[in-house]
């Protein structure tokens, strides 16, 4: 499948962030090591969380602690949102797929 990112449509290169499966983060890399380092970043977040609900918990705390200056200003209310209607809405992944 051909990705369409950063001008690259055609191409089948994806966007590699993390380090683990991509020898070059933060760099293209073909779709068979996008996907293994997306397996293993869903692997230690189930190991680091509980539940679809925890899981972005932690993620708000961190955009609270750096971009709202250790409050409780946009950032967070929009993480909130997202977490609410996450958690209510009845075609949620939340509610259709298994934390683990």
């Amino acid at each position: 499948m051909a990705a369409d990112i950063g001008g690259h449509s055609g191409s089948g290169a994806v966007f590699c962030a993390g380090p683990h499966g991509c020898d070059r983060p933060g760099r293209y890399c073909a779709p068979a090591d996008a996907e293994q380092a997306i397996v293993h970043a869903g692997a230690l977040s189930k190991s680091a969380h509980r539940s679809w609900e925890d899981f972005p918990a932690g993620y708000a705390l961190g955009r609270v602690l750096r971009f709202d200056e250790e409050e409780y200003g946009p950032f967070y209310g929009q993480d909130a949102l997202a977490h609410r209607l996450l958690a209510e809405s009845e075609g949620s992944p939340w509610r259709h797929i298994a934390w683990r």
